[in-house]
């Protein structure tokens, strides 16, 4: 039997991500299919190889697609929350300089 407590609520999806509201917690989480993290992992095992071996050349391509997978998730994300109508978990406005 399932507590009711501990029932996550499904805020909205967007291809491979899922905005989730979990118990107990103030902001939402987003949640990822097992498949993409999985890609990601190989692609920051790629980079962590490619880094020891230093090998330059190699790098570009693994840290390119991290970076463009984690903002890709950032984006999901974001979006979701305004769409949910949830405060972001972070300041988004400009940087602030010296």
């Amino acid at each position: 039997m399932t507590n009711t407590d501990d029932i996550a609520e499904v805020l909205g999806r967007s291809g491979n991500h899922s905005l989730v509201q979990l118990p107990g917690r103030g902001f939402p989480a987003l949640a990822i299919q097992g498949d993409s993290l999985k890609c990601l992992q190989d692609a920051v095992r790629e980079l962590a190889e490619a880094d020891a071996a230093g090998d330059g050349e190699e790098i570009s391509y693994p840290l390119r697609e991290v970076v463009e997978r984690v903002a890709a998730m950032v984006v999901s994300f974001e979006e979701m929350s305004a769409l949910a109508n949830r405060q972001l978990p972070y300041f988004t406005g400009p940087a602030e300089g010296p």
